[in-house]
């Protein structure tokens, strides 16, 4: 009764997004062979990505399969592998498990009382929430305690290539309708990657307060 609890969510696309991106710097680091091996992992292996920030240091797992390059078709095409390889072995990582799988398993949401549950804020409002609350408490924010979000750059989203965002994959889901080119290729890849998006975290997109008209648009698919 003397704590109150608070936790902050994300948009599910946005966040598997991100998932997905830390796990390829988790190959490039060599901190996933393991992984890859036990689990029969196929990913890493296709549509090679041309990057000039990070080097492969896994020496046992280098991407072989295709020419490297950076265009959208080959980056969209490792997205839907890497989506195919959890529809294959599962969640293989914390980074890309379901929101509310983790949150029906924390003890915050099973081992405390009704009245004591957690607010849920989404981590847009992280500051606010960190201020707000610093405020109600008396407490005094000091720079080390300040919960600042990191910006990345372009700079540094140039040089990670690999990296899609939401609003760059909905975007693509849209582009190039009826052209038997190209564009088109780009339009159905980006397609087929929110499907698979929208199946895998179905109950995040079922339960959680984000409107996501994407998957109301194509039909969750049935387990």
């Amino acid at each position: 009764d003397q704590y109150a609890f608070y936790s902050f969510v994300r948009h599910p696309m946005e966040r598997f997004l991100a998932g997905f991106h830390q796990i390829e710097i988790f190959w490039r680091m060599n901190w996933i062979a393991g992984k890859i091996d036990k689990l029969g992992l196929l990913w890493w292996n296709t549509s090679c990505i041309l990057s000039s920030e990070y080097e492969e240091l896994d020496s046992h797992h280098p991407c072989t399969g295709s020419e490297p390059k950076s265009d959208v078709i080959t980056r969209l095409g490792r997205l839907n592998s890497f989506l195919d390889d959890i529809e294959s072995v599962g969640y293989f990582d914390q980074h890309i498990i379901p929101i509310t799988y983790q949150l029906s398993v924390s003890p915050l949401i099973t081992e405390l009382s009704e009245k004591a549950q957690p607010q849920f804020f989404d981590i847009e409002s992280m500051d606010d929430v960190s201020d707000t609350l610093a405020t109600v408490t008396g407490y005094t924010m000091q720079k080390k305690d300040e919960y600042r979000k990191m910006v990345r750059t372009k700079d540094q989203d140039d040089k990670m290539t690999w990296i899609i965002f939401w609003s760059e994959l909905t975007e693509l889901a849209t582009s190039g309708q009826g052209l038997k080119n190209a564009i088109n290729r780009e339009a159905k890849s980006a397609q087929n990657a929110i499907e698979k998006m929208c199946y895998l975290y179905e109950n995040d997109v079922k339960c959680l307060p984000y409107d996501i008209p994407e998957c109301k648009n194509i039909g969750i698919r049935s387990q």
